[in-house]
């Protein structure tokens, strides 16, 4: 996992066309952005507003999520998020691999923990199984923007 500011664009840019046009688009939105979507160039997701929470609905503990065909990036416009993240290899499976979703759900408690405040991102690759929109004490809601790059 990469943990960035937006001061920082320029650098991932550099890394392949898809992470040229993401880091684009991110630098275009603001705090104030609204509906905000792309869904081009390798690259698709949008801005969504998360009322934060550390349980499921039902009141089960949040779990590990990964990806194998995708690469996230969760970028913070507004409030604070606690992310949490660990390698997949040192969780076991919940659930089984949804390939059309592309995901699968784990459990463990090897996670370790960063604070995503505005401006802030994180790139999270396969190996990375993550927690997301976990409550930092310090607000009730974030907007952010979840983009998803295919990774090849």
């Amino acid at each position: 996992m990469i943990v960035g500011n937006k001061k920082d664009f320029s650098r991932y840019k550099e890394l392949n066309e898809a992470f040229r046009y993401a880091f684009s688009f991110l630098e275009s939105l603001s705090e104030d952005s609204t509906k905000a979507s792309i869904d081009e160039n390798g690259v698709r997701g949008g801005i969504s507003v998360i009322a934060k929470s550390d349980t499921f609905a039902n009141g089960e503990p949040k779990c590990f999520e990964a990806h194998r065909g995708d690469i996230d990036i969760h970028y913070v416009l507004q409030g604070e998020e606690r992310f949490g993240y660990a390698h997949v290899d040192t969780l076991c499976p919940k659930t089984a691999y949804n390939e059309e979703n592309d995901y699968i759900l784990l459990t463990g408690d090897c996670a370790a923990f960063v604070t995503l405040r505005p401006g802030d991102f994180c790139i999270v690759f396969p190996e990375d199984a993550h927690i997301p929109c976990l409550t930092s004490g310090n607000t009730d809601k974030v907007k952010k923007v979840i983009l998803k790059i295919r990774d090849k």
